[in-house]
């Protein structure tokens, strides 16, 4: 509930009272580049846009699903240190999550005026480089993949020695998460680089891409040699 309500809290949805009036950029170009209302579009956008995230979804939780499926009984580990990490590491990136989101918002309305439309304003070639984004190009990202790392962990803490599971089955979830939200960074990277041009090619060689690490000013002398 925890992380629904960050999310819901940081990102509000006003189409009861504005109506649809702006579409993620990702729909927008597959679109483009299939068409509107093409065969291809649809078929991508139950690919890519429906199919693909269920999924994303289910595999860490079902690393979980025993815990709710079998219930407590004799079997159960009890509740130790493998919980206690669970819980921390979930914890810990709704607040990651939280702070990133909330550096950016303020970011941004310093940067358009804190009565502009985030969602449609493109004006400002500023660079957030504020809290955690002077150490991850994306710790949004990070924090929602470690949410999910958290969820994996949790079924780690309820297994039970009757019902031993693959490493696939069990941190196979988490790890793909890694690699969608890496994914999901470089097209980021691409679509700043374009709106924000050469000054986005410093970030890209100084600050990590999705694990906050502190800035690497030998990769900045680098690039600029």
């Amino acid at each position: 509930m925890l992380w629904f309500n960050r999310y819901n809290t940081a990102f509000p949805w006003d189409g009861w009272s504005k109506g649809i009036s702006a579409e993620d950029w990702r729909y927008a170009d597959l679109a483009k580049k299939t068409g509107s209302n093409t065969a291809a579009y649809w078929a991508l956008s139950l690919l890519s846009l429906h199919l693909t995230p269920t999924l994303l979804v289910w595999l860490p939780l079902s690393a979980c699903g025993h815990v709710w499926w079998e219930g407590g009984n004799s079997t159960t580990p009890p509740i130790g240190w493998r919980d206690a990490l669970a819980v921390g590491v979930t914890l810990g990136a709704i607040v990651i999550q939280r702070v990133a989101d909330d550096s950016l918002r303020i970011f941004r309305q310093q940067q358009y005026g804190a009565r502009a439309d985030l969602n449609i304003c493109s004006s400002s070639k500023m660079i957030c480089r504020e809290g955690l984004w002077g150490f991850s190009r994306h710790p949004n990202y990070f924090g929602e993949a470690c949410f999910w790392l958290g969820i994996s962990i949790l079924g780690w803490a309820g297994q039970t020695n009757d019902s031993p599971r693959s490493m696939a089955a069990a941190w196979g979830g988490a790890a793909m998460m890694f690699g969608f939200f890496r994914f999901s960074a470089t097209l980021m990277d691409a679509r700043m680089l374009k709106n924000r041009g050469v000054a986005y090619m410093d970030v890209i060689a100084e600050v990590s891409a999705l694990v906050p690490w502190p800035p690497s000013k030998s990769k900045q002398k680098s690039h600029d040699k």
